[in-house]
């Protein structure tokens, strides 16, 4: 995945955190890609690395938008998210150990994937009411003016972004 301006937030903690999750998965993606169902079994130390970052990393998101008193539907939303990421990697760590039909090309979608939509769609939103409540609006106003109920990526956002991953592509086949 290629890091860019796209993905930031503008709040440290959370950029410097989801920069740590990109570079994780960018280490194991080389090695990912090429797994078929057979080795899978040897993932288990990424599932644990992930699961260490959803602790860590969805507690600073959370705490942080408790902090601001982000609108209720926001933190709800965020949390709905962050427990069906955590779900989703047990259902794929527990069918990677007993060879059930998960390659590592289907591991690593699912991760690239959530990744960018979480980052893009819902902690883009996190961010703007965090900052609106910070200019100081109220955390209802916050929500309609800096449009808590999109959650969704952006079309410029996500077209920013596979543009990025596709010319790295194109340079790595190039080396």
């Amino acid at each position: 995945m290629n890091w860019n301006d796209n993905l930031l937030t503008g709040i440290e903690i959370i950029d410097r955190e989801h920069r740590g999750i990109v570079d994780l998965i960018n280490r194991v993606a080389p090695n990912l890609a090429s797994m078929g169902n057979e080795r899978m079994r040897d993932c288990e130390p990424l599932c644990e690395q992930l699961m260490a970052y959803a602790t860590s990393h969805f507690k600073t998101e959370e705490d942080l938008m408790a902090r601001y008193n982000v609108d209720s539907r926001v933190l709800s939303h965020h949390r709905e998210s962050h427990s069906g990421f955590v779900e989703k990697v047990k259902d794929l760590a527990g069918r990677m150990a007993g060879g059930r039909g998960v390659t590592g090309s289907e591991f690593l979608s699912f991760l690239a994937g959530w990744l960018l939509s979480h980052i893009l769609g819902e902690d883009q939103t996190m961010a703007r009411q965090i900052r609106a409540i910070d200019s100081g609006l109220s955390p209802e106003r916050a929500y309609r003016e800096a449009g808590g109920y999109r959650t969704s990526p952006s079309e410029s956002a996500l077209t920013h972004v596979f543009i990025g991953l596709y010319t790295q592509m194109i340079r790595k086949d190039e080396d």
